[in-house]
């Protein structure tokens, strides 16, 4: 199961509907990600530019398409965001994959230096890599 984050602001209307009759919309929102395959942890309302955000574990990005798609032709949400979230362990283990991949630059045959020039001299230390002399590069 995969961590998500989903963000949604309500129309005036469904704002209004909400004051003129309240609702828990955990209990609405609950069987949809339950159909879905997933569980809802979370649902709480915020200030600022959303007014719910929910923490779900669904089955993966199908699942979180169907939920978007179904709330989205509800109508009763301005708007609606889906962030996945990984946990810190799995992002560790992307940046060793990445330690072996490289990305020619624009207009450049290949790649013609090492990709950890490109870095801060911090990172280069996280890497292992002691700078001499830290030099910006040109990026087009």
């Amino acid at each position: 199961m995969a961590w998500f984050l989903i963000e949604g602001t309500y129309t005036a209307a469904a704002k209004k509907a909400l004051v003129t009759k309240p609702q828990d919309r955990a209990e609405s929102v609950r069987p949809m990600i339950e159909k879905a395959g997933g569980k809802l942890h979370h649902l709480f309302f915020t200030f600022g530019d959303c007014d719910i955000v929910a923490l779900a574990e669904l089955p993966g990005h199908r699942a979180a398409m169907a939920m978007a798609m179904t709330v989205s032709a509800a109508g009763h949400m301005a708007s609606y965001k889906t962030r996945e979230l990984f946990p810190s362990h799995e992002v560790v283990e992307a940046m060793r994959a990445a330690q072996s991949m490289r990305l020619a630059t624009p207009g450049s045959s290949g790649f013609t230096r090492s990709p950890t020039k490109r870095f801060s001299p911090s990172i280069q230390a996280a890497q292992g890599a002691v700078p001499r002399a830290h030099k910006p590069v040109n990026q087009a």
